[in-house]
């Protein structure tokens, strides 16, 4: 009778063991926004068998925003010797890489993780790293047919983003080329911090955009930059739909819950014995989101084709 119980409990249940996870996080958002993400992510894990206090060990170093703190701060996760460290953002999966090519590494979200050197190929990564994509190289052109949507009057775009960063740099070539091949102009606008964020917005007064295009890594000042929008009466498409909650008026990417989900159960693969070098890189799946306040409140107006198109729709 015990070892049918026993046959019926998860392998980590049985096992006993502590298992010890490292998270890197490099702060781009609130504590209490990125906290929820990890809450995602432990609460899947605890649904397969690892629970945090019981037999799960958690470790979280915050960059606050200091990319140049991200080298220490991996340095340390990989002393105290984790089972696995989950990175987040290019530059962090880039710095937990130069810390260790042993500790498996496994990044939520990456924009371009074969341009940025973190695997090899997506289906065979090939060494200590792997993860999900939300290739956004792929879907430059696509971002910009929506935008030109609802804005169809517009020759000027902005990206904005953290010029320095990898990703954000691999999405602006693949802008750039889409927006050339409709004769339209598109400029870089680097931000990464709100002073950053606050003085592009303010450089539009004297050097004006038509529309806007927000880099995913902005999704911790998706406040911030839907406000900015708004007051510029600015039309804007961002990545994830969380843009749409804070007022952001469109978005084309995927849904950052569903992502850390997912990666717990990477984590837990892992756990259970699988190489990184052979977990493929999965796409994330892309979505459509449409705030009609945020239209109203700038004055643009979202055709019904776009609106039967859209997964998700704010009234």
């Amino acid at each position: 009778m015990l070892a049918a119980v026993l046959g019926t409990m998860p392998s980590f249940v049985r096992a006993q063991r502590t298992y010890r996870i490292g998270i890197l996080d490099p702060g781009n958002a609130s504590r209490a926004e990125r906290t929820e993400l990890w809450r995602v992510m432990l609460g899947r894990l605890r649904e397969l068998g690892l629970d945090e206090g019981r037999n799960l060990v958690v470790e979280y170093r915050w960059g606050e925003g200091d990319r140049a703190r991200l080298p220490a701060l991996a340095r340390e996760l990989v002393a105290g010797e984790p089972d696995v460290t989950v990175a987040v953002t290019t530059p962090g999966a880039r710095a937990a890489m130069a810390a260790t090519t042993s500790i498996p590494i496994v990044f939520p979200t990456a924009g371009n993780p074969v341009g940025a050197g973190l695997v090899k190929t997506l289906a065979r990564p090939g060494g200590n790293v792997t993860g999900q994509s939300i290739i956004q190289t792929d879907t430059a052109a696509k971002r910009i047919e929506l935008l030109l949507e609802v804005a169809p009057r517009a020759r000027r775009l902005g990206y904005m983003g953290p010029a320095g960063n990898a990703s954000v740099a691999a999405v602006f070539r693949a802008l750039k080329e889409a927006a050339d091949a409709k004769g339209l102009d598109l400029r870089q606008l680097d931000a990464h911090d709100p002073a950053a964020i606050e003085q592009e917005f303010n450089r539009f007064s004297s050097e004006p955009v038509d529309a806007l295009i927000a880099s995913g890594v902005l999704v911790g000042h998706r406040r911030q930059v839907a406000e900015l929008a708004e007051r510029n009466r600015l039309p804007a498409i961002y990545v994830f739909q969380e843009h749409l909650e804070a007022g952001g008026l469109m978005s084309f990417g995927p849904d950052i819950k569903s992502a850390y989900r997912r990666t717990a159960e990477y984590v837990h693969r892992i756990l259970q014995g699988a190489k990184p070098a052979d977990m493929p890189v999965e796409q994330v799946r892309f979505s459509i989101g449409v705030n009609l306040r945020a239209a109203k409140a700038i004055g643009v107006t979202v055709p019904s084709s776009l609106l039967l198109r859209a997964d998700r729709v704010i009234q």
